[in-house]
């Protein structure tokens, strides 16, 4: 893939490798830095993609890495990893909503990696099974145990909001 064929796939899967990276993090700066992580990485391969499709499995796949390796830090450190995250300031009409997308939110982040990352891809960012497997690097039947086990897990964290 030419230079050029390059910039215009980061372009047209940029913000869905945002998207993704904010579902498994929590500050802005972790989320910009694992995509551009991410970003170099499939540009040191690029000489190896034939199209767009093979772009974003491999883009997408390196973004969940990069996450994948700043959970573990964090875990390492054996901090909270929600404290890193701002707290956001929103009007009285807003708190409502903002309350319920952060204890969804904080329910995904407790789910074991494999399965944040199924439901975030397949659920939130809508790629299909075979997508979200590749970019995980897991075959698609194991992919569809971690998505069964996440959304099993959520709906028992989240019961009383589905009342």
């Amino acid at each position: 893939m030419d230079a050029g064929k390059w910039g215009e796939s980061y372009e047209r899967y940029e913000k869905l490798a945002l998207r993704a990276a904010w579902q498994l993090l929590y500050t802005a700066d972790d989320v910009q830095d694992a995509v551009q992580e991410a970003a170099v990485a499939v540009w040191a391969r690029r000489r190896k993609l034939a199209d767009g499709e093979e772009f974003r499995r491999l883009f997408i796949g390196a973004v969940v890495n990069q996450c994948r390796k700043r959970r573990r830090r964090y875990a390492k450190r054996d901090e909270d990893y929600h404290r890193h995250a701002a707290p956001a300031e929103t009007p009285e009409g807003t708190a409502i909503r903002d309350e319920l997308r952060s204890r969804v939110k904080a329910a995904v982040a407790d789910l074991p990696d494999e399965q944040a990352e199924a439901v975030v891809l397949c659920l939130v960012e809508e790629l299909s099974y075979a997508d979200a497997a590749g970019a995980m690097g897991i075959s698609v039947p194991s992919l569809r145990n971690h998505l069964y086990r996440g959304r099993r897990t959520l709906r028992e964290k989240l019961e009383d909001l589905l009342r």
